[in-house]
């Protein structure tokens, strides 16, 4: 019923704070179950993850630094849907930053068994002193799958 589900709305409050680290806001209560279900049915393959240099303005492949493998979305409305849906759920719970979907691409990025990531610096798709650019990374793994991510 109507009711209920505003109800059960409620009882998943979003929240925003500050992350601890420089830059980096933390969510919770971000109810990921339609976009897990939405990325489970892409039939896009995945490919070794690249990191990037902006001195030779190129990606590349360096185990040493990264190893797993991702997936670039660009062309299913209904995941772009839902993570607009999402970030409209996470502006609405942050008192500091209101945050827009720049409609690139959603990467689905997947750590095997023995994969890792150290500190790097990423590309970033839009240069001007007017926006500030971040990164959103949501966990869809199942938390009884995640506990041992660090």
């Amino acid at each position: 019923s109507f009711e209920r589900a505003c109800f059960a709305d409620r009882m998943t409050m979003v929240s925003v704070a500050d992350g601890g680290i420089l830059g980096v806001r933390k969510v919770a209560g971000l109810d990921t179950a339609k976009l897990s279900a939405l990325l489970s049915r892409c039939v896009q393959p995945f490919s070794p993850s690249q990191l990037y240099s902006a001195a030779a303005d190129a990606k590349f492949i360096d185990a040493s630094q990264r190893v797993s493998s991702f997936r670039a979305i660009t062309d299913d409305e209904a995941l772009f849907a839902e993570a607009a849906q999402l970030l409209s759920k996470i502006s609405a719970a942050d008192s500091r930053f209101d945050y827009t979907l720049v409609r690139s691409d959603v990467t689905q990025i997947i750590y095997k068994e023995g994969g890792f990531f150290k500190r790097h610096a990423d590309f970033l798709s839009l240069m001007t002193n007017f926006v500030e650019e971040q990164t959103l990374l949501i966990c869809v793994t199942p938390p009884e799958l995640a506990c041992d991510t660090r």
